[in-house]
Order: structure tokens, then sequence, then C-alpha cells
């Protein structure tokens, strides 16, 4: 018999799912089980890092003249917000429609959203959450480690603490000021910033044993990875310009390295930063990856293929694959806060197990197939029990029924054992 825990299931609302009733099945001496599914517990909460881009192009203005909520603000130009006079930006107002305040409010009203609701028992915080950002310098150093580590409890309080932390600081810090030690500026050294998460975040240092916890690196970026300082010279068909125009022809230089200043800072590191994603995805460390910007999303401006590429193949690399109903980028694309916001509650759903729904892997042919235990006890489906919904593929326990309630409050430390057999008559 085949025994494995199930992997976190998208929560999906269960109006219009066609459910079936079921036939007697066979008896178990004229059947042989197919595959079965145990389950003892309700997942723990998930480890989800932030891992956020304030290079210097994240000064760039989403929409000139605007605040981030549409307001005229005259103040909100490139000589205040982003140019080489005023690279550190300070004399930009934090309330300008810059990309790293379009940011500082989109995820502001997001982790307010993932804190969960205090007078909801059912409503638990979406997990717990970690914050590190890079460069932390001029130009290429990544983080030491995370500004904010993961809260060291699974209790809804000190999780719902941890994400007040993480909201407060973004919203109230991360933008540039005279006094600010972490200024807006900067290279995308965003394989050396996975690397370190790799190698000095405890939860994933070594490969995953708990399959009740998931973890997530839910990396936000408006640029393609740079300091590459493995290259001695940076050759042309990796070059990539200070202005974030990669291959244009101002960014060549006769000897072949890189325009501006910078020299290999400003050469792409593709591979590093995909091999970096998936030693990250072999310890079971999945990256999701949103790429912020008009050249990425095509929000106001023109997409950049190379962008595209190299974001799809770290998508790709991470596990965390963008679903959408039609053809859509692997990543998550957002161009402004409005669009941030709503890709970062559709990952949020991609995240969150509703505990009364077990998805089965390959179509079941028929329900009545199905063999139900809840610790040890077999289960016949019906009204108050369960059902299974085609539309879903899965094993549906009855909202609101005792079945399902006993499933919500169940936990690491008082767990309720479900197995799920499919038996297999044609043999």
């Amino acid at each position: 018999m085949r025994t494995h825990f199930l992997p976190f299931l998208s929560f999906l609302a269960l109006a219009g799912c066609q459910t079936y009733d079921f036939e007697p099945v066979k008896p178990l001496a004229a059947a042989q089980v197919a595959s079965a599914y145990d389950i003892q517990a309700r997942p723990l909460p998930p480890n989800i890092m932030l891992l956020l881009d304030k290079s210097g192009s994240m000064n760039i203005l989403v929409r000139p003249r605007e605040n981030v909520d549409g307001t005229t603000n005259n103040l909100c130009v490139a000589s205040n917000c982003h140019s080489t006079g005023a690279s550190d930006s300070i004399h930009c107002p934090t309330t300008c429609s810059t990309r790293i305040n379009e940011l500082r409010y989109a995820m502001a009203d997001f982790l307010d959203v993932a804190k969960g609701e205090e007078t909801n028992k059912d409503s638990r915080p979406l997990g717990k959450f970690g914050l590190a950002m890079f460069p932390t310098d001029a130009q290429c150093t990544p983080p030491d480690g995370a500004r904010f580590g993961f809260a060291t409890s699974d209790e809804p309080g000190a999780l719902r603490e941890g994400i007040q932390r993480i909201r407060n600081y973004i919203s109230d810090e991360l933008y540039n000021t005279a006094t600010n030690d972490k200024p807006i500026r900067g290279g995308t050294p965003t394989a050396a910033s996975l690397g370190v998460l790799r190698d000095r975040i405890s939860e994933f240092q070594t490969k995953n044993q708990n399959p009740l916890r998931k973890n997530f690196i839910l990396l936000l970026t408006d640029g393609l990875p740079n300091c590459n300082r493995e290259q001695s010279d940076c050759p042309i068909n990796q070059c990539i310009c200070t202005a974030n125009t990669p291959l244009s022809n101002t960014c060549l230089t006769p000897a072949g390295g890189c325009g501006g200043t910078g020299g290999v800072d400003n050469c792409l590191d593709r591979n590093t930063t995909v091999e970096t994603i998936q030693e990250l995805r072999e310890r079971g460390i999945e990256t999701i990856v949103i790429g912020f910007g008009a050249e990425v999303s095509g929000g106001g401006g023109n997409v950049d293929d190379l962008a595209v590429n190299v974001l799809n193949a770290m998508a790709l690399a991470g596990g965390h694959v963008r679903r959408c109903d039609g053809v859509c980028p692997a990543y998550y694309p957002a161009s402004n806060r409005k669009e941030l916001l709503e890709a970062l509650q559709e990952i949020s759903k991609s995240l969150v197990s509703d505990p009364c729904i077990f998805g089965l892997e390959g179509k079941l042919s028929s329900p009545s197939l199905l063999l139900i235990h809840v610790d040890d006890k077999r289960i016949q489906p019906a009204a108050d029990t369960f059902s299974y919904s085609a539309e879903l593929n899965a094993v549906v326990f009855t909202e609101g029924g005792e079945l399902c309630n006993r499933l919500k409050n169940s936990s690491a430390e008082s767990p309720v054992k479900v197995s799920i057999s499919v038996l297999q008559t044609d043999f």
C-alpha cells in the first residue's frame, strides 16, 4: 500500500461543485487498494520568507507627478525620485507613485489580510513570515540574513505579531530618507541573496523533513539578476544597462564590457540564480517569483523578452508556477499597487489549504471505489459526512458537519487521522 502526505491544497469554494451518490463497493476480498492517502493532521502554517528587491530601479516613477493613491503631486518627478543627481532619492515624497512606494502600499494591504481575523477562530494567519532585502549597499552586497526571522511559535497570536512587525517596517521605513540605513539603491544580487537564505536561515539549511510544513521564498524583483562577479569580463550578449534596458545598443562597449558604471556588476547572472533556486527546491523550499515593473508585465511599457525569459526560468525552477485559463508567464507579473496586490492575493490562495477538502491523484472512475476511515472508523457517504466532487477531484467533508469541524480543529499536537483508499477492481 502506498501511503504519503498530501501537498497543500488551494482553497476552493464548494458552491456549484458536482457531487455523486455512492453505490456499495465490492467486498474488500474482491478488490485491491490501488492507492491510499493517510493524513495525520491539519498542515502547519507555512514558512514564507519575503525577499524584496530594493535596487535603485525601484525608485522609478510608475506615474510621474502622482501619488500612489492617484492624487496629483508635482514633487513626484525624476529629478527628485530617480536621477543621477539624486541617487538616494531623499527628496522624493514617500507618497509618490514610485515602484518602492507602490510595493509598500500593496504589501501593507496584503499583510493586513494575511494576519487573519482575530474574531474568527477558523481565520488563521496565512503563515510564519520573514523578511530579507537586497542589496545592502550602494551596489551588490546581499543581506547577511533575514531582517525579520520566522516566529518561533505556531500560535495565531505569535504569527500575527510577526506579520505586524514586517508590515510596519515595510510601510514605515522602506523608503529613502536622509538617515535611512537601507536606502533604495544599488544592483540586483538575486543569486547571492537567495544563497544567503539557503545557507543562513536555519529552517532552510537542510532538506525539509516535516511533511506538514511547507517552505516558500516569495521573491519580488523589478529587474534581471545582475551582480555577476563570477565573470571576469561581461560578454556583450550578457550586458545589462544601468537604465534597465538589456541588450540596448548604448549598453555595449567595444571591449565587450558593460556600459556605464559597475562593470561586471551589470552582467546577467541567470545561470547562478536558476541553479540556486533549484538547490533550494531540492531542500523542499519553493520560490515564488513576482516580476514588478512595466518591463516584465506590459503595464504601460514595452515588455522585455529577455527579462520575461529569465523570470520564467526562475519561476519554473522554483516549483511554484502561476496557473491561468489561457497563456501566461510562469511568474506573477505586476506593474502597480493594484496589480501587485492582486498577484499577492492570487498567491495567498494557492498557499491556503482547506482541511475538509482532500484532492486525489488522477481522475476517479467511480465514487463507489472510495473507502474512507477517520481515526480508523469507517465512514459512509452522507449529507453530513462527505461526498466526492468530480469538479475538484476531491473528497469533500461536509461544511458544518461534525467531521469537518474536527478536521478544522486538528493540529500536530491533536491530530485527526484520515485514511482515503481508492479501490481497484479490474485485475
